[in-house]
Parts: C-alpha cells; structure tokens; sequence
C-alpha cells in the first residue's frame, strides 16, 4: 500500500510538472510568434534616407493599429519613412530574399500625411508585371516630403506570404524591366508607298512621361531609322512590303513589331 501511494504521488506530480511545461512552452511559442516587427506601427517607422539605397525587413506578425487601413494589405503593415532629398521620380521596390520560399507574396505603397487615420495614397502595387509576386511602385517625388512606404503581405493564404523582404530604391530607369509594348492602329496603302500608325505603351514611361520611350522604323532590309506616328513610306515598288517597329525605353528594354504592307503601282517602278 505505502509503495503504491509513493508512485502514485510521484506519477501524479510528474503529469502536472509536463502539463506546466506544455502550457508555458505554448504560451512562450505564442507569445514568440504574435510579437510584431519593431516598425509595425506607423509611429514607428523606419527612416531610410537618400536617392539610392536598400533596407531589410520582415512583416511576419504585422499588424493593424487602431485607425490604420491599407490600400492593399489585409495582414497589417510595416513602415518606413523617406523624405525625397530632391524633386523627380523614384521607383521601390521589394525583393525576395528565399526564392526557395513560393508563397511570399508582398503589396507595397506610398502615402503622405501624419496621421495613420488620415494618410493620402499615392501609389500602390501588388504583383509587379502582373506574374511576380514582389512589388514595384514608381512616383513622382518633390523635394522635402516626408514619404511613408509600407510593406503588407498578400491576403491569401496568411501568414504563409509573409516574410523577410529586401526594399530597394532609386532612379526608375534601374528597375524598370517593363518591355515597351507597340500597338498598330490604322495601314493604308499608297500610291508606291504605305501609311501606318502605331502607339507605344510603357508601364515606367506611362507614369514618367517625356521621351521616355523612343521608337525607331525600317522598311525591307534598310537600317532601322527615328520615326514616329504615323509612318509614311514612299518611294517603293508596287507590291508587299516589310516593316519593323523598335521601341526601347531609358532603361534599355527593347520591343518590337513587324509586319507587312502592300505598296499600290507598278512593281517594275518606285514612282
């Protein structure tokens, strides 16, 4: 009897000390996983300075704070702030630091103000170039203005896109990887000749402007030379005709159409 009672003291003391470890290790692992990153909160954001530069971060555990909403995220934000040391456009970025890692997905977006409840978006992104999953955004910066980049996660599925992340950001020439996209509008043929036009689409060059993009022309196997819409051709023999559109932007991406037009006339003559 008196060796029964010693072993079920001992067997009853060892299932609560497990129970009190299982419950304060679940408790800790918890608590581990619901602290949120330092900048979770838009008072505490991150100041990232310069032209140039590059940051780490994560927005695992990121949350809302009372008043804050996203343009983008369903997941809660992490911030950092940047003021545009001079006026013209910047680009950020986000990048994936696991690529092993196929379900990180990030949204980021630019906002201005010094309210969380009150911010004014001035851009956002989800997937850059519509099938990747980091983000890009492009805008234009004036001189002084105290920017607030935010980095979410993707809403489907949480958490698991959430994680590190890289944000970069700089001139938008140096991240832009969008190929210019050329539309053909309206050919015509003509009397030893043709007319066509066409329009170029740039995702960077749409926001910045100017001659962002440039587009150069060849008719047959001749060089390819400046051209612009509407492109008229003469001097040709009558009959069909090659031609190749080349558009590239300031940061080098280069696309291109061709096609054929029929010259009207005699296809013993140019004229």
């Amino acid at each position: 009897m008196f060796e029964l009672s010693i072993s079920a003291r001992r067997a009853g003391r060892f299932a609560a000390l497990f129970a009190l470890a299982l419950l304060t290790s679940l408790v800790a692992g918890a608590a581990a996983q619901a602290a949120p990153p330092a900048n979770d909160d838009f008072g505490n954001a991150v100041m990232i300075a310069g032209a140039t530069g590059s940051a780490t971060g994560t927005n695992v555990d990121a949350t809302f704070e009372a008043g804050e909403s996203s343009p983008l995220s369903a997941t809660g934000n992490v911030w950092y702030s940047w003021t545009a040391p001079s006026t013209g456009f910047v680009a950020f970025r986000t990048t994936n630091p696991d690529p092993a890692n196929q379900t990180w997905d990030t949204v980021l977006a630019a906002q201005t103000g010094s309210d969380v409840t009150a911010l004014t978006t001035v851009t956002k992104n989800d997937d850059y170039l519509g099938g990747r999953l980091d983000s890009r955004i492009v805008f234009s910066a004036t001189a002084g203005t105290t920017y607030y980049i935010s980095v979410g996660a993707f809403p489907d599925p949480v958490p698991a896109t959430q994680g590190e992340f890289g944000l970069e950001w700089g001139d938008p020439d140096f991240y832009d990887e969008d190929v210019p996209v050329i539309q053909l509008g309206i050919k015509t043929s003509l009397r030893h000749g043709f007319r066509l036009t066409f329009a170029t689409g740039d995702n960077t060059g749409n926001i910045v402007g100017g001659d962002w993009v440039t587009t150069e022309c060849k008719v047959d196997g001749g060089p390819f030379e400046p051209c612009a819409s509407p492109l008229v051709v003469s001097g040709l023999t009558g009959g069909k005709h090659t031609w190749t559109i080349r558009a590239t932007d300031k940061a080098g991406n280069v696309g291109s159409l061709s096609g054929t037009a029929r010259a009207k006339g005699s296809s013993q003559t140019t004229g």
